[in-house]
């Protein structure tokens, strides 16, 4: 089924994450600290269980997710085919020992990609024998069939491109080759042997070389194809699994340096943020998480001979992007969290009781640890360290929702323009999830995404066709369409009819007249004003009581004083008989053109659910006798 293809082993740990920004770093917030030193405000005796031996290390991607995995802009080209094989000229983008005997080596890590010779859609063993697919990948009734790690159930996607399907079989693969490297490293006798010890690297580099192939595929991808919301959904997930991946890959290197005495002694762990809602702006006072959103989730994870005691609860600090001079402090509340068995820790609370002053700032982490390096099975004692995350995504706390329009611009200018300027493509993916956090929408399942023809419509009408996007660019759309975001997602029953597409939205005047043409009287359809920014006009068919004939009407509501007389858009559209009957649209991304019209309903029908019997006596108005 079409909405379902390649959302395996992935959906359930989603959280957003941006087409660009920083990425995770194996060796970076790790502070050795004396005991005086150590975080005494945050000690907890009870939470004593090591992560070593006795916790249970899951390398799946359950814990694999990450907010941290956004990165630089790519600029060199994708490889030529969809999969993504390891090559020694593809550099890692973090600064790695010097290549030695393996300059001139072919990296022994090649993960099984499949290259298809006609659609992925039905793969199988008859129709394709020469085709790789990891142990843990079972072919069975369907294409591709998964046990899934959240759950006893068996997710079974139907990939739609050879792109997605490569994605999901070399995620896969990485997660069975970590595996591998985990089992062999620790259990390797030390001092390691030669020829074990280099095998084991070159397979360590050529999982990151391919990893940084398959990122510059999707950054290629991002910035090249305006996605379906769930294609972008998948994708962004696929980079936030690579991202942990790598990260964890990184961990296994450095500590293999350690054990052959190529590299110092440190404590191999990093904590990464695995989930969060932002970016987004939030209201103080409020959680920073709604019901269709994640709370923020970070995890501990470590190499395989490291073990980790969490001697206090991790903690969250607020950090400034932009404040230039004496830095601000911010007060948090519910902002400790226990480490559980697994080394994650959820902060389903957090609150916010005073504003940012329209000041983007992120979240960061930190908890504070003893850890052990084992060589060869002995302890070289108990370390004291301070274990930091990267920072979060941006979000702004305002303390009046009048201010969200300018704080949602601040944050979405802020995500687009890490470079001078961007694709189209690049710009409409990143605009369809603000736009989709913005109204509230579950971005694996949106009811109501920016449609193909939202799209096309914003490059027409408002980019004049340009197909790089300045910030001078976005800031004439955004005095626009941000208070068309505001009245969406603030004005009362505005986003319930937005989403239903009682309320078309992105029509020009000509394109009204066209699709209202063959309808009867009293039919009519509401969209944006394209002159008057957050307006609403309908257009609507009305009969000329003097010649007979049937002509298109506009009106702009909120011209006058309906905006005091009518605080709701029901409101407005009940009393008056030339509004008989709503043209639905179908709000699908991609829908048939000759089915853009999903129904035509009687506006009581329509209307009745936002009023209560005993307000509603216009509902059912007879004639035609009131004017506008």
């Amino acid at each position: 089924m079409q909405d379902e293809h390649v959302m395996s082993m992935l959906y359930n740990s989603y959280q957003y994450h941006s087409p660009s920004g920083d990425r995770p770093r194996a060796n970076k917030r790790v502070k050795n600290i004396t005991n005086e030193e150590m975080y005494h405000s945050h000690n907890n005796n009870n939470n004593n269980n090591l992560l070593g031996e006795d916790a249970h290390y899951n390398y799946s991607p359950q814990y694999q997710s990450s907010s941290n995995e956004t990165y630089k802009e790519l600029t060199s080209p994708p490889p030529s085919s969809s999969s993504f094989p390891a090559s020694p000229s593809c550099r890692p983008y973090m600064q790695m020992p010097p290549f030695t005997s393996f300059e001139k080596t072919v990296l022994n890590f090649s993960p099984p990609l499949p290259k298809f010779t006609e659609s992925p859609i039905s793969p199988s063993p008859s129709s394709s024998p020469s085709q790789k697919i990891p142990p843990n990948v079972k072919i069975d009734e369907h294409p591709l069939s998964i046990p899934s790690p959240y759950s006893n159930q068996v997710l079974s996607p139907v990939p739609n491109s050879n792109k997605l399907y490569d994605l999901l079989v070399l995620q896969s693969s990485i997660n069975q080759k970590l595996e591998d490297m985990r089992l062999l490293q620790k259990t390797m006798p030390l001092p390691p042997p030669v020829d074990l010890s280099e095998r084991l690297d070159n397979d360590q580099r050529g999982a990151i070389t391919t990893l940084e192939m398959a990122l510059q595929q999707i950054q290629h991808t991002l910035s090249s194809e305006t996605l379906e919301p769930h294609d972008l959904f998948k994708i962004i997930l696929f980079r936030q699994e690579f991202s942990v991946q790598m990260l964890q890959l990184r961990l296994f290197q450095a500590e293999l340096q350690y054990l052959r005495n190529l590299g110092p002694a440190r404590c191999f762990a990093s904590l990464v943020i695995i989930k969060q809602p932002f970016p987004k702006t939030l209201k103080q006072g409020t959680k920073s998480s709604n019901h269709v959103e994640d709370p923020i989730t970070i995890r501990l994870i470590r190499a395989t001979r490291t073990e980790i005691c969490p001697i206090g609860k991790a903690k969250a600090v607020v950090t400034y992007d932009d404040y230039q001079g004496k830095k601000h402090t911010l007060e948090i509340q519910n902002d400790c969290q226990d480490l559980d068995d697994q080394g994650i820790a959820t902060f389903f609370n957090i609150r916010f009781p005073t504003g940012t002053r329209m000041k983007a700032v992120r979240l960061q982490f930190a908890v504070p640890v003893k850890y052990h390096l084992f060589d060869d099975g002995q302890s070289t004692g108990g370390t004291p360290a301070l274990i930091e995350s990267d920072v979060s995504h941006p979000f702004i706390v305002l303390t009046n929702e009048n201010q969200w329009d300018v704080a949602a611009g601040v944050l979405l200018k802020k995500e687009l323009f890490q470079h001078k300027e961007l694709t189209w493509e690049h710009f409409s993916n990143i605009l369809q999830l603000h736009y989709l956090r913005a109204t509230r929408q579950d971005l694996s399942r949106p009811e109501r995404p920016l449609s193909k023809d939202d799209i096309s419509y914003f490059s027409r009408e408002k980019f004049f066709g340009k197909s790089l996007i300045r910030e001078k660019d976005f800031n004439t759309f955004w005095d626009w369409f941000g208070k068309v975001l505001y009245k969406i997602r603030h004005q009362k029953h505005f986003c319930s009819l937005w989403v239903q597409g009682f309320v078309w939205g992105f029509v020009s005047k000509t394109d009204a007249e066209n699709i209202l043409f063959n309808e009867s009287p009293g039919t009519f359809l509401l969209r944006f004003s394209e002159r008057v920014s957050g307006k609403v006009a309908v257009a609507y068919v009305k009969k000329d009581p003097t010649t007979g004939q049937q002509e298109i009407k506009h009106y702009l509501i909120d011209s006058h004083n309906e905006e005091k007389q009518s605080s709701t858009l029901p409101e407005f559209l009940a009393p008056h008989a030339h509004f008989l009957y709503f043209l639905q649209l179908n709000t699908v991304f991609d829908p048939p053109k000759q089915s853009i019209v999903k129904n035509r309903i009687i506006k009581s029908e329509v209307l009745r659910n936002y009023f209560n019997s005993k307000d509603d006596p216009s509902l059912s108005v007879a004639g035609y006798d009131k004017e506008l």
